[in-house]
């Protein structure tokens, strides 16, 4: 009997500790992908020494700039974004404080431009997303990754 009560107690652990994992919702856009290229208007721009990731979680993205700061303050920035079959949006875009997190309502085509974003809102195509590589297309502007990890 009491070999029975261990098995409930440590079956009954394993599914308390198992049911406050997040399962992964953005299937495989889920994780860190560094910036390896910009191409706008034909000519690439490398951004391997950059040190430029996204990290996408839930309906977070986190942009790190691993090597510079962001408008010379900040190397962290947050953003929503929204995926939807092909499509990619990111939105509401804050710059990562110490103590507090800032809203960028217009952010000019330089604060984020290392990192591929021009504005406020981005909207991208996603053109190649598989297991090691992401390719996303806004126009004349494409982004290439590399997932790390």
């Amino acid at each position: 009997m009491k070999r029975y009560i261990y098995i409930i107690v440590i079956l009954a652990g394993l599914l308390i500790a198992g049911s406050c994992d997040k399962l992964p919702m953005n299937s495989r856009l889920d994780g860190m992908w560094q910036l390896k290229t910009i191409i706008k208007n034909s000519q690439e721009k490398d951004q391997q020494d950059a040190g430029i990731c996204w990290s996408f979680q839930l309906k977070l993205c986190q942009i790190t700039y691993m090597k510079g700061l962001f408008d010379g303050a900040s190397n962290i920035a947050n953003a929503r974004f929204f995926k939807k079959n092909d499509s990619l949006f990111i939105s509401d875009i804050h710059l990562n404080f110490r103590n507090r997190d800032s809203l960028i309502a217009a952010p000019t085509s330089t604060i984020f431009e290392e990192a591929g974003i021009t504005g406020p809102q981005e909207g991208f195509k996603i053109i190649t997303l598989n297991k090691k590589t992401m390719l996303l297309e806004n126009g004349n502007k494409k982004l290439l990754f590399r997932k790390l990890g």
